[in-house]
């Protein structure tokens, strides 16, 4: 007879521990934890030394990049749009949280002699227009003026200097009061396009684009720095490491 009731309490003591592991709220006292990506980035003479050249993260990773160079250097994070003045053997630290998936050059400004280039030559680079950074369903428009007529309107995106787009100028194409360029991706890619890339138009036509990508764009007329043959002081840019963003 003990032994029976022996068996009863540890059968009740067995469910009861089984009830209240039941209970438990498994997203009861959890914290988030951010994922934290550190990386030292040394420069000597505008160019990487110690080897990064591409820097792979997942979405929502809070990043400290660390720079340190022998000379005074322009750092361009293209996509995020975010700059940092690296001064001679100081530390600079570029942070940010990766709220974009890409993947994105991170450049330095340099001007056609090697030195440090912090102005822009705008003889053509942005001389017709320029958008502020458009967000995700953000619009821009440009209306061609009346008076120009039969040549190229060379653009592209100061974010990313490989998406580039054409309007086609003349007199003698189809007359639209309005055209709509969309700002989306290449299929089955992370590579960044104008819908459609080139377009033909008359003067006195108003362009508008529409970004409906998660991650910043400008619009900027002519050809990206470093490309334009006719400026004498053009600015030249050049690709340091790229950092991948992924979901």
């Amino acid at each position: 007879m003990i032994k029976f009731h022996s068996y009863i309490l540890v059968l009740v003591l067995v469910l009861s521990v089984s009830c209240s592991e039941a209970d438990i709220d498994p997203n009861q006292n959890t914290t988030e934890v951010t994922n934290i990506k550190e990386t030292t980035i040394q420069i000597e003479d505008g160019k990487i030394s110690n080897g990064i050249d591409v820097i792979t993260l997942k979405k929502n990773d809070q990043v400290k990049l660390s720079f340190n160079s022998n000379e005074e250097i322009e750092i361009h994070l293209h996509g995020y749009d975010i700059k940092k003045l690296v001064k001679p053997n100081e530390t600079s630290v570029m942070e940010f949280k990766a709220i974009a998936t890409g993947r994105y050059n991170v450049t330095s400004h340099l001007d056609q002699n090697g030195g440090n280039h912090h102005n822009h030559d705008h003889s053509e680079h942005g001389a017709l227009f320029e958008s502020q950074s458009l967000l995700s369903g953000d619009f821009y428009s440009y209306q061609v003026p009346d008076d120009f007529s039969d040549f190229p309107i060379l653009y592209h995106d100061h974010m990313e200097h490989k998406t580039q787009g054409t309007i086609e100028l003349s007199k003698d194409n189809q007359s639209i009061d309005e055209v709509k360029i969309l700002i989306t991706e290449k299929d089955n890619s992370q590579i960044l396009i104008f819908d459609p890339e080139v377009i033909f138009v008359n003067p006195g036509t108003k362009i508008t684009w529409e970004n409906q990508l998660d991650r910043k764009v400008r619009i900027t007329s002519g050809s990206p720095p470093g490309v334009s043959k006719h400026s004498e002081h053009h600015d030249e840019e050049i690709k340091l490491f790229r950092i991948e963003v992924y979901p």
